[in-house]
């Protein structure tokens, strides 16, 4: 069993914890049975419960376990009593386990392959509030703890410690069903999250430690009560919506990874991360980034040190998922911000320093209206686009912004376009355009100039963009260049104000 196997695995782990905690109602049963209910997403021989007994107010649970099993792994977890407590107020108290064994194995393998790990809590608190309708979990814990126990390849013992930690956790989660959908809203914090881990495979292995602060999740998620687990994509089809928002304040790692070259050692930090996530039949949105990164890279094949840092980096896209009649947005975006390299990288590339060792930047921000012909969830219609010569029609595009610098150049610039899809013949199968795109350039002559000079680019290449420069650009100061193409409504091909076609 590789360490991939493990870090599969802790998808799964994450999984059955955040399964616990999807329990509510105003009575002891009905928190059970709406628990029973929702765990019906692994199958019904994937929970086994040994006895439930309940007695002046308390409802124990004995013997559950949970065995999850799919192409690659077989995750299992049993756990000791629970128990809920009835408060005489409306309200529920449910008690974990304080300790829960999982036991991960590949599919199909003999014990001889497996990994036994051990989940902790620490000062947890739940309380259920509200009716079958709409329930309301409150749950905080001073530290949620995942380790590794045991672990096995060919029955031997492999080299593999974790121990990862979620400190001073509070969340509040509303579940209501209706029209045979369960919704579910959750806001979550965390003080931090610590992780250690160390694995070892034969002459590989790494050794890492980190820790992530000031955590919070929001969102939510809308999923079908009735679907099939055997088909995902039916999920979506009959109205699964997920929609997620995640910050962090600071994050530090060091690592240290070895191979036939040697050691490794990389560290990094940033500050002010996110990341976003929304999800349905209809579209699909996914944003990240995070500030002042650092990373530095040193040993192995890497004989000098390396350091890497950004003000800001980050990347979004925004896109259909469906078939429509209209028109509909998307979007794309990559920030780079201020990337800037340690002198002994500037030494390699530019040993004399004719070049300016600014930063660089590199932003584009793209939006537009598309219209699909497919239904991309839909497996059949999904094989379809797949043999289609097009999946859709462009109607729109707009460039809001273009920032790219490096070396002391410059390249700015904005502009949109309207598509008419009726007319494919004017410009050659594409769509025919209207609109205008206004480009700005800096220092681009200064920097063929030293690139020439330092042998990295030859002459004559240098004279035919220069050529083209002359024929597209306007001189409006000292290596200042401005352009502007525009295609009007008759379909003519104006070059700063000058037809071309």
């Amino acid at each position: 069993m590789s360490p991939n196997h493990f870090i599969r695995s802790s998808a799964c782990v994450a999984a059955l914890l955040a399964g616990t905690t999807v329990m509510a109602d105003v009575t002891a049963e009905e928190v059970w049975a709406n628990w029973m209910a929702q765990m019906d997403v692994y199958g019904q021989d994937g929970i086994s419960v040994g006895s439930q007994t309940y007695s002046g107010g308390v409802l124990t649970i004995s013997g559950l376990s949970m065995n999850m099993v799919n192409e690659e792994m077989t995750v299992a977890a049993s756990f000791d009593d629970i128990t809920l407590t009835e408060n005489g107020d409306g309200t529920v108290t449910v008690v974990m386990p304080e300790v829960t064994p999982i036991t991960i194995n590949p599919t199909g393998e003999a014990e001889t392959d497996r990994i036994v790990a051990t989940v902790r809590t620490v000062g947890a608190e739940m309380v259920v509030s509200g009716t079958p309708e709409a329930m309301q979990y409150d749950v905080s814990a001073d530290r949620y703890s995942v380790t590794i126990d045991e672990a096995l390849e060919d029955g031997e013992p492999m080299p593999l410690t974790l121990q990862a930690n979620m400190n001073d956790v509070s969340s509040r989660q509303m579940v209501t069903e209706a029209d045979g959908m369960r919704t579910t809203d959750v806001e979550m914090t965390a003080a931090s999250f610590d992780i250690l881990l160390a694995a070892q495979d034969g002459s590989e292995g790494i050794d890492m430690s980190g820790q992530v602060t000031n955590m919070a999740l929001s969102g939510g998620s809308t999923m079908p009560l009735d679907y099939d687990p055997a088909r995902p994509e039916e999920m979506f089809m009959m109205g699964f919506a997920t929609d997620l928002d995640y910050t962090a304040g600071t994050s530090n790692f060091i690592m240290a990874v070895t191979d036939y070259s040697g050691t490794t050692n990389i560290t990094s930090a940033s500050s002010d991360s996110s990341f976003a996530l929304s999800m349905d039949k209809e579209n699909f949105g996914l944003g990240f980034g995070a500030e002042n990164v650092a990373i530095s890279v040193m040993g192995g094949q890497v004989p000098f040190p390396v350091d890497l840092s950004l003000a800001e980096y980050g990347a979004s896209i925004d896109m259909p998922m469906t078939r429509t009649e209209e028109p509909v947005p998307f979007g794309m975006s990559i920030n780079l911000t201020e990337l800037a390299v340690n002198d002994m990288i500037w030494m390699m590339l530019d040993p004399g320093s004719m070049l300016p060792h600014d930063p660089a930047t590199a932003q584009i921000d793209l939006t537009g209206t598309t219209k699909l012909f497919f239904d991309i969830l839909d497996r059949e219609q999904a094989m379809a686009m797949e043999n289609a010569e097009v999946p859709g029609e462009l109607h729109s595009l707009t460039l809001n912004d273009l920032n790219l610098s490096i070396a002391g150049a410059m390249v700015s610039g904005q502009g949109s376009f309207e598509f008419d899809n009726s007319d494919m013949m004017t410009f050659g199968g594409m769509p025919r355009p209207e609109g205008k795109l206004e480009l700005e350039g800096k220092g681009l002559n200064g920097l063929m100039d030293t690139l020439v000079a330092m042998g990295y680019v030859p002459e004559e290449q240098v004279m035919g963009f220069r050529m083209m420069m002359g024929m597209f650009a306007t001189v409006v100061g000292d290596d200042h260049l401005t352009s502007t193409l525009e295609v009007n409504s008759e379909a003519h091909v104006l070059v700063n104000g000058q037809r071309i076609q």
